[in-house]
Parts: structure tokens; sequence; C-alpha cells
């Protein structure tokens, strides 16, 4: 894998995964990735966030080329653990901390 295959994988990401915190577009940083078999893990985080009422995440990584594909969100902090799967139906879900 080369810098520019890389690059390629965050262009594409950043056109197909959304977050905002509370309502508001939110940065996303990127961690790194790592695969198993057929599963790519990409880890990002999100800096400066004061108080989480509610997370709302867009995925609509290889949707269009795989109409069958499940893209799974683990989210974690100190306090809260969850989960999301999101789909071609659904490629929207909210996360409520309330």
């Amino acid at each position: 894998e080369t810098d520019l295959d890389q690059s390629y994988l965050l262009n594409y990401i950043s056109q197909k995964l959304k977050f905002k915190i509370n309502e508001k577009e939110a940065q996303l940083i990127y961690i790194g990735k790592e695969y198993d078999i057929d599963i790519l893990n990409i880890y990002f985080e999100i800096e400066d966030v004061d108080s989480l009422e509610s997370i709302r995440i867009e995925n609509k990584i290889l949707i269009d080329l795989f109409p069958e594909q499940q893209n799974i969100i683990h989210f974690s902090n100190e306090k809260n653990k969850r989960n999301l799967i999101l789909d071609k139906n659904h490629p929207t879900g909210l996360l409520n901390f309330n």
C-alpha cells in the first residue's frame, strides 16, 4: 500500500462518512486502520467535545458498490459504549446520550 492509496482511501471516506456532534458538523481525525481477512477497521477520533448529547452518523461507504453492504459503527468514550449498523435503507443513525 502506498501513500497515494491511503490518500484515495481517506478522500473516499471523507465523502461517504459524516458525523454531527450535538447537530454540529464534526471533523474526523484519522488514527489508523487494520485488515482482518475481508474486514477493514478504520479508526478515527473527534476532539474538543465539551458535552455529548447526540451523535448523528451518516455512513455510505461501499453501499453504492455493494447494495447488501452493512457498516458497523462502534462508539466508546469514558461513559458510553454503543453500536450502530447502517445499510442502504438506513445510511444514517442517531445516538442520544440524554
